[in-house]
């Protein structure tokens, strides 16, 4: 088997959904040149063999990871693995049993990419579309797929709920708020911040306004992202993007890789400074915090990049009924913090950027999220 060099990408992807599995089985990874994605069982070694290009051009990370955990999930449990690509016609020769085995196990790997997909922050319209989008060799109907796939979400679900973390108390008055952790608050020093409670005026209850906000992201790339309670209210955090320096998204699938990426250019004076330059990358991840409390960010303590990644991973993919239902007083408002850093390009070292190379407008204005919040 020829082995490629590994995706730096793919290994933090690899990283972090074990990291969120309850367990995972022992296998090695290469890159290799396969289709996709395909595991493979010889002399009772496992190993999950990935093609790079594919996964590094997928349309979102959201969509390679769902892929690799489906391929973990075909893994688990010691299935036997079913040689691919099989034909529904050969799977219909197969014995009733063998072929209820089959199936069985293959459910069992959509579950647990709902599962996964679930604490990765996916929006719930993602699991709909997966069926399409994961490869399988077993005629299930797609009805089939999807139940599967949201019994995973909703073990995932439960278990944040029955977390020792997920409930506490509202300003020690005891009002619990299930399966929500709580967002530092008052929240520690952004690069910039801005008021745009203006754009939720028609709002007249929590929920609506989460929903709006939810719009913008999905209007403008920001697929993941997660609730945390605050008092009087909840955050909402973004995934760590890479941006370019006028405050502009980057393109897929830079836009989200951890390390500095240059556009491409094909002009003469672009690329001799590329030669000759080693410029950062920037990066921000977008915290937006709504709460009837008064509050001024905590300039004792600085995020660093690693911390304000980690955001992504620690709260809930759904906003509590009981938050949601809350009406919205005349002290609500609404804030949105950037937090922005530089990584050099050519030690990967990031910096707090205070202040913030860009004003919150620019950000805002160039991320295209304020255009999506004027939309009523």
């Amino acid at each position: 088997m020829r082995e490629y060099p590994q995706a730096t990408e793919v290994q933090g992807w690899l990283t972090e959904i074990k990291a969120s599995a309850e367990e995972t089985p022992f296998f090695s990874v290469y890159a290799a040149n396969v289709p996709s994605v395909a595991v493979l069982r010889q002399a009772h070694q496992t190993y999950l063999l990935y093609n790079k290009d594919y996964l590094l051009n997928l349309p979102h990370p959201l969509v390679a990871k769902a892929i690799l955990a489906h391929a973990i999930g075909q893994i688990a449990d010691g299935n036997e693995l079913v040689p691919a690509p099989l034909h529904p016609f050969y799977f219909n020769d197969f014995p009733a049993k063998e072929r209820a085995r089959i199936e069985a196990e293959y459910l069992l790997a959509e579950e647990f990419v709902g599962f996964i997909m679930y604490l990765e922050g996916a929006p719930l319209e993602l699991l709909d579309q997966l069926p399409s989008i994961l490869p399988t060799s077993v005629p299930f109907l797609p009805e089939e797929r999807i139940a599967a796939l949201k019994k995973g979400a909703r073990r995932a679900e439960g278990l944040l709920l029955l977390a020792p973390s997920a409930a506490y108390q509202d300003n020690g008055q005891g009002n619990s708020v299930p399966g929500m952790p709580e967002f530092p608050f008052p929240p520690p020093a952004p690069s910039c911040q801005l008021d745009i409670s203006a754009y939720f005026t028609d709002k007249a209850k929590l929920g609506p306004l989460a929903d709006h906000l939810n719009q913008a992201f999905q209007g403008t790339g920001y697929y993941e992202r997660k609730y945390y309670y605050v008092p009087g209210g909840f955050a909402m955090a973004t995934r760590m993007e890479q941006f370019n320096a006028d405050g502009s998204c980057k393109g897929e699938p830079g836009r989200w890789s951890t390390k500095p990426v240059r556009e491409e250019s094909f002009e003469w004076l672009a690329y001799l400074k590329a030669l000759f330059s080693a410029e950062p990358g920037y990066f921000r991840v977008f915290v937006f915090v709504v709460s009837d409390q008064p509050w001024v960010v905590d300039r004792t303590r600085t995020i660093t990049s690693k911390e304000a990644g980690s955001w992504l991973h620690g709260g809930t993919h759904l906003l509590p009924d009981a938050i949601r239902q809350q009406p919205i007083r005349m002290d609500h408002r609404v804030s949105v913090l950037i937090y922005e850093y530089e990584v050099s390009e050519a030690t990967h070292k990031s910096s707090f950027s205070k202040p913030s190379r860009l004003g919150p407008q620019d950000h805002m204005e160039k991320s295209r999220l304020l255009d999506h919040l004027r939309r009523r």
